[in-house]
């Protein structure tokens, strides 16, 4: 089963040392981030460094960057480039398609938090959640207005992890509980 997870679940992941690969064997999962998630790992800021190289690991071996298939956009840099070519990207399905044209009439916008970061305001956010319409996404954002939340009040497939109980528990019993979440995804 293809999950998402969100660029927020580095943090936690990289604290406690995480091996993905106990928590989520490949014969059950397959760990899953947007191109612009990747994106958003790179442009973290310096202080971030260790989550940084924990997540740039995880992405170039255990967790594998899903993108769609699309054509080149010519007002933006080719290493940027939001969808991907041929032997690369994959066909978005009508149910992600719908739900992103959604996403985007609804958030998406052209400007940036900062000038030199790659993405736009939202966009990370817009192309998690499409991925919703089929696979579940788990994210440690809060409960907001914006395009997870849109997702989730809309019945999609998001899970919403909670940073008090995450620092409540051992990582252990937090890991274990999380992918008890997702088991139920997995049977239907």
């Amino acid at each position: 089963m293809k999950v998402f997870i969100d660029n927020n679940l580095w943090d936690y992941f990289a604290k406690h040392n995480i091996d993905l690969e106990e928590y989520f064997p490949k014969a059950d999962f397959q760990l899953c981030v947007t191109k612009h998630g990747r994106y958003e790992v790179l442009q973290m800021p310096e202080r971030c460094e260790a989550i940084k190289n924990y997540a740039k690991r995880a992405i170039g071996s255990f967790v594998e960057e899903d993108s769609y298939f699309g054509y080149l956009d010519s007002s933006i840099p080719d290493e940027y480039q939001r969808m991907s070519g041929y032997g690369v990207g994959r066909y978005i399905s009508s149910e992600e398609q719908e739900l992103r044209k959604n996403l985007v009439e609804r958030f998406a916008t052209q400007s940036k938090r900062k000038q030199n970061q790659i993405l736009f305001k939202q966009e990370a956010d817009i192309e998690i959640a499409s991925r919703s319409a089929l696979f579940p996404i788990v994210t440690f954002d809060t409960k907001k207005k914006g395009p997870i939340y849109f997702a989730y009040s809309n019945d999609y497939k998001v899970i919403y992890l909670d940073v008090g109980e995450a620092n409540s528990r051992t990582a252990r019993e937090f890991m274990c509980s999380l992918v008890k979440q997702l088991y139920v995804y997995k049977q239907t």
